[in-house]
């Protein structure tokens, strides 16, 4: 978990910890899930979530999808204007794709997608799809996980979800911002000269 006073990014919300803390049952567990992002922005202005915790959650597919029918749904209480969302590509239609797709490759890429795979079977399944069949396009995603044995209901809820959260994005009600690159190597190697430079400070006031 890191945070500051302002912003808040925690594994908490990964697929994993919530199938484990939570309740299984997918209303009851994206309930409990709303809930803590209410509490968490009760105490942070901003909640940072990566992609792939859109994509990937049970409890966040289970809730957007169910908006669409239910205006009085769950997913109204989502504090959306408290969300950070940290892509890899510059939207969330194209970070979305990229986790299968690749222009330069002839198949698609093998991807765990949590919510919709819980049998961790279909990945494997996906390299053996040519890139073609997806084109370029997002919304040709379902029709590939289903050929290739994915539940269609999960698929429904998941594509459902992952269009509310690429409209919200595209009308400006979503922060979405692409990740930057990050040296680790050259940022611990920065801490270390500034640690350094500190002591050195410091022992050179204690001889003097």
């Amino acid at each position: 978990m890191l945070f500051d006073n302002s912003r808040l990014f925690t594994d908490a919300y990964d697929y994993n910890s919530l199938f484990t803390k939570m309740s299984s049952d997918d209303l009851a567990g994206s309930m409990g899930c709303i809930a803590r992002l209410r509490l968490d922005s009760v105490f942070f202005q901003q909640i940072v979530l990566t992609d792939a915790q859109l994509f990937h959650s049970l409890f966040f597919s289970e809730a957007t999808s169910i908006s669409t029918r239910d205006e009085d749904s769950v997913s109204n209480y989502i504090p959306y204007g408290r969300l950070e969302i940290r892509s890899r590509m510059d939207t969330l239609e194209d970070s979305l794709l990229s986790l299968i797709y690749d222009p330069s490759e002839h198949y698609l890429k093998p991807h765990l997608f949590t919510y919709i795979d819980k049998d961790k079977v279909l990945a494997d399944r996906l390299s053996t799809v040519p890139a073609k069949e997806l084109s370029g396009r997002f919304k040709k995603i379902p029709k590939v996980l289903i050929s290739i044995g994915a539940d269609e209901i999960r698929v429904s809820k998941a594509f459902d979800a992952w269009n509310r959260w690429i409209e919200m994005s595209k009308a400006g009600r979503l922060s979405v911002k692409k990740w930057e690159e990050y040296n680790y190597n050259s940022e611990l190697s920065n801490i270390m000269t500034a640690e350094e430079s500190a002591i050195r400070s410091i022992i050179a006031t204690r001889v003097g």
